[in-house]
């Protein structure tokens, strides 16, 4: 799935680039400015010697801008193939997604959380989580036990509020939003679907702007950022060195 090409190709600059960033745990936190994402573009602009425009918006804006060309890139995009239709992707992660609880909820796995009728599970407009998770939502949507948020900070403060029981998310996103919300006593995390490959993250070009070229010296780029440990230093800001390994897994 991923793109690649000569290293000595540097992308054409051809404009000042509009970038969709999501507020996603550790990937982008907002009010500080900082975060993988807000890291890895800054060493792409050092390395290209191209400009960003950066504008935060909810998954499901960000996608559909990106699919019209509103928006020339969309970061930390999990590969599905509907988005593919209209996007290249520049892969730069993987992870897996695994399910924050509460520990009134009393159950240890996906079998006795689909057996309880008033357990309820919240998500994110519009993510993917893979295979397991997200035939998992379909029967829970199908049964009315579904709750769905803009954006995972929204999540968080409805699990405190027991509004839901159980979220998705990635080691990226639960191992900040936790702490931030104060729900380190409240919660736990479990792994229901341990056999469950990693998923590909990355940034999404819009077709309507760039060819397949272009998106293939921006995969080249990051691919060199990967090499000489750039990225893996970026990660180890924010992440633990198992999760670490896990993203660059790819």
């Amino acid at each position: 799935m991923s793109l690649s090409c000569s290293a000595t190709e540097l992308p054409d600059c051809f404009k000042t680039f509009s970038v969709g960033l999501l507020e996603y745990g550790y990937m982008h936190i907002a009010r500080e400015h900082i975060g993988i994402d807000d890291d890895l573009l800054a060493e792409l602009k050092r390395r290209s010697g191209c400009n960003f425009e950066f504008h935060d918006s909810p998954r499901v804006r960000q996608l559909a801008m990106v699919r019209t060309g509103q928006l020339d890139i969309g970061m930390s995009s999990i590969y599905a193939p509907e988005r593919a239709q209209y996007g290249h992707y520049v892969f730069y992660a993987a992870g897996r997604n695994k399910v924050v609880l509460r520990n009134d909820a009393r159950v240890t796995s996906l079998t006795q959380f689909l057996a309880n009728p008033k357990l309820r599970l919240g998500i994110v407009r519009g993510s993917r989580h893979g295979e397991v998770y997200d035939a998992l939502i379909e029967q829970l949507r199908a049964e009315g036990r579904i709750d769905e948020s803009a954006d995972q900070k929204q999540l968080y403060p409805k699990l405190k509020a027991g509004r839901f029981h159980a979220l998705l998310a990635l080691p990226v996103s639960y191992s900040l939003l936790i702490k931030q919300h104060e729900l380190g006593g409240m919660v736990n995390v479990q792994d229901w679907a341990p056999t469950e490959p990693l998923r590909l993250g990355g940034m999404l070009f819009s077709k309507a702007v760039f060819s397949e070229e272009q998106a293939r010296r921006w995969q080249a780029l990051v691919d060199a950022i990967r090499a000489d440990g750039t990225m893996k230093a970026i990660l180890g800001k924010y992440l633990a060195g198992p999760d670490v390994a896990d993203s660059l897994r790819y």
